[in-house]
């Protein structure tokens, strides 16, 4: 769903359309397929879906990531672990001011929010550490 929906006091005051310019209308998922675990896993990968939102309060913007749909199967006959991602950048008025592309196999949908903007981690070779970070500066023109 490509909405957002905006709640105050437990009651929702607001809903507002934050579409990513990559994501993939989903198809449906064949039911009598819920077993087939090969299925499932190329249907996860081919299929994009909204993830975590992330309040930066240093900066006064909002994060969403987003799960695109990617190609299971590299050029290379190997097999793509994660899907890539993408990071919606909002104002404090919920207008995307930017989007940015991440190849999974390079960075981690891991962000964290800094005085200078979003610190987003790099894939380390051994996958249970991540190691090296980059910091993006974000510059806000609405898009």
């Amino acid at each position: 769903d490509d909405t957002l929906y905006i709640y105050e006091d437990f009651t929702c005051t607001k809903k507002v359309e934050v579409k990513s310019k990559y994501f993939k209308k989903p198809e449906p998922f064949i039911d009598d397929s819920i077993r087939n675990l090969i299925y499932l896993r190329r249907y996860l990968f081919n299929e994009s879906r909204y993830k975590e939102i992330i309040y930066d309060k240093y900066n006064n913007l909002i994060y969403r990531i987003v799960w695109l749909s990617t190609k299971f199967d590299k050029e290379d006959g190997t097999i793509k672990k994660r899907n890539n991602w993408s990071l919606l950048i909002l104002n404090r008025d919920f207008k995307i001011i930017n989007e940015m592309y991440f190849d999974s196999d390079e960075f981690a949908p891991m962000v964290v929010p800094t005085l200078e903007g979003p610190m987003i981690f790099y894939r380390a070779e051994e996958e249970k550490y991540f190691n090296t970070a980059v910091i993006y500066k974000i510059v806000q023109n609405e898009i």
